[in-house]
């Protein structure tokens, strides 16, 4: 039984963990056949090692990619800020500045033509612009746990409800008490 890969079998399970190619295409990259591919899959050893590599990958992930909050939250700046200043550039357009909003950067204009020739301009909000500031924001403010889902809630008159209405709404006051809680 074999106790150490080879190094193309090295090579082959790294890209087997990593999952960016095709068995065809790692068989090619390691210079083996893909029916070799297939058999070394089947082997212990190299399954064991496809496996570490793999936790190796998803560890190196969360210390370093955008499994940490901290770079999600730096990407997710950027991603505002570049926005921002597309809206700040588009305001500093003397062009767009005599159109009606033009000077707040969220107008776009798009060219009208016809059979070839430019017959003039329309002028839109921006709402994908818009759409995607307000999304960056609010996976930002989930990401710090700032985000508060607003929710519609209507109250009924509490001679409204049946008993076993009343019975559960007693329930859940009690459970949420301070008092109950601290018996």
């Amino acid at each position: 039984m074999q106790k150490k890969l080879t190094g193309r079998q090295e090579r082959a399970a790294v890209f087997v963990a990593e999952d960016h190619f095709s068995d065809h295409e790692i068989a090619a990259k390691v210079g083996i056949k893909r029916p070799t591919l297939a058999k070394w899959k089947l082997l212990p050893l190299f399954c064991a090692r496809v496996q570490e590599i793999t936790q190796e990958l998803a560890e190196r992930a969360l210390r370093q990619g955008i499994a940490r909050r901290d770079r999600r939250l730096t990407v997710l700046q950027r991603t505002a800020n570049r926005l921002l200043q597309v809206m700040e550039e588009r305001a500093a357009d003397p062009a767009l500045a005599k159109i009606a909003g033009g000077k707040t950067g969220l107008i776009v204009s798009k060219p009208l033509a016809s059979a070839g020739e430019l017959l003039g301009f329309e002028y839109a909000v921006d709402t994908a612009t818009i759409r995607e500031l307000r999304a960056t924001l609010e996976q930002a403010a989930k990401e710090l746990g700032q985000f508060v889902e607003r929710k519609d809630i209507r109250l009924r008159s509490l001679k409204d409800l049946s008993d076993e209405e009343l019975a559960e709404l007693l329930a859940e006051l009690e459970e949420e008490s301070p008092s109950s809680n601290a018996e």
